[in-house]
């Protein structure tokens, strides 16, 4: 909501206090009955302030305002989170009995998760990937990157490639499934910045744009 342009705030303030709209091409009215649900990552009162979003808008909008502190905020619910990401996505690898090693638990626990759920879920989708397939189990080591992302070594290299060669050959993974959640790893640590993750990465921004929109 708070990226929302100029003119279809205006046109969405209308909509809200006529409960009517007009189809693109069409002068027929159509009167709805409808609630609002709307959601931002941005600070609304500040962007208003700032003349980037109507006021108006703003108070028709917010009558019962829902504030979601970030994941670093909520440390209590990681653990709860976690758990029903490892269920989804181990079912989608195909994987079974996974677990998750307490000191690794810790580890997530302590990060300040700037790209929020989003960053762990990608986070999990990626430990999941690399798992060793003998004992399933998530490890301390799966994680140190996200606090030593400058002292990945080539060995570590090695066997994520190789890790990820044998997924492919053994589960027929598509690669154009994995290619999308680097991508979204990359964007959610830039904060869903596509223009920033270009400048970070050098990968051509239609790439971005095309795995994005899938």
């Amino acid at each position: 909501m708070g990226e929302l342009k100029p003119d279809l705030q205006t046109k969405l303030l209308h909509v809200i206090q006529d409960k009517s709209f007009e189809r693109l091409g069409s002068n027929d009215v159509i009167k709805v009955d409808f609630r609002l649900i709307s959601a931002t990552n941005k600070k609304m009162d500040d962007l208003v302030a700032r003349g980037l979003f109507r006021e108006d808008l703003y108070y028709r909008i917010s009558t019962i305002p829902v504030d979601v502190p970030p994941l670093r905020e909520r440390k209590n619910d990681i653990k709860k989170l976690i758990g029903y990401l490892i269920g989804k996505y181990s079912s989608e690898l195909n994987l079974k009995n996974v677990t998750i090693s307490k000191s690794a638990l810790d580890i997530l626990e302590k990060y300040s998760w700037p790209g929020n759920i989003r960053e762990l879920e990608n986070v999990i989708k990626r430990a999941l990937i690399l798992i060793d397939r003998h004992t399933k189990t998530i490890d301390s080591a799966n994680f140190e990157y996200l606090f030593y992302p400058d002292k990945i070594s080539k060995k570590d290299l090695d066997l994520a490639i190789s890790s990820i060669t044998d997924e492919v050959i053994n589960n027929k993974i598509d690669l154009k499934m994995i290619e999308k959640m680097i991508i979204e790893e990359i964007l959610s640590r830039h904060d869903n910045n596509i223009m920033e993750s270009v400048r970070i990465t050098g990968i051509p921004k239609d790439r971005f744009y095309r795995l994005k929109d899938k």
